[in-house]
């Protein structure tokens, strides 16, 4: 028996009659128009501050199981600086921000976290009802960085501020 399907729970048996495939289908082959060296690099937007909107807002459980808000924000080319290569990401840039926990009620740090996002998308503080939809299509303004990530640049949100500030 190989490491593989002892590790995986199979039989040699099952791999040798053809009950379990490993093989790829069709589904997973992608063909593209040109040549892989054909297509120029990608190129990261330039760090910096952008106006953003708020296109995905949800709860989710860390691998730790604490709670966080998973938000997505966009870039819309039109904020592109001039000299940046549209074609680079002509749909906009979709940048992710997983920094604000889910409030407690006896935790100010994570609820002063909160109303610094409530206040960069222009909401009410005076709630006690935390709901990520009324986030959704809010107007905010991204200060990006450089950051690192599997050993690749990539571009980071390090702040959410009012388009005002």
């Amino acid at each position: 028996m190989s490491i593989r399907s002892i590790v995986m729970g199979i039989s040699p048996l099952m791999l040798m009659s053809g009950a379990i495939n490993f093989m790829a289908d069709e589904d997973s082959i992608v063909e593209l128009d040109q040549n892989l060296d054909a297509v120029e690099d990608f190129e990261l937007l330039p760090k910096g501050a952008y106006p953003a909107t708020c296109v995905l807002a949800e709860k989710r459980v860390s691998d730790n199981n604490n709670e966080y808000y998973y938000i997505n924000f966009r870039i819309d080319p039109e904020d592109y600086p001039p000299d940046y290569d549209k074609d680079n990401a002509p749909e906009g840039t979709t940048m992710n921000y997983s920094r604000i926990s889910v409030p407690k009620s006896n935790d100010r740090r994570s609820i002063s976290n909160v109303k610094k996002l409530y206040r960069a998308m222009g909401l009410s503080l005076k709630t006690s009802k935390i709901d990520p939809d009324e986030w959704i299509d809010k107007k905010v303004r991204l200060v990006t960085a450089y950051g690192r990530y599997n050993g690749e640049r990539v571009l980071q949100v390090q702040s959410v501020e009012s388009l005002e500030a």
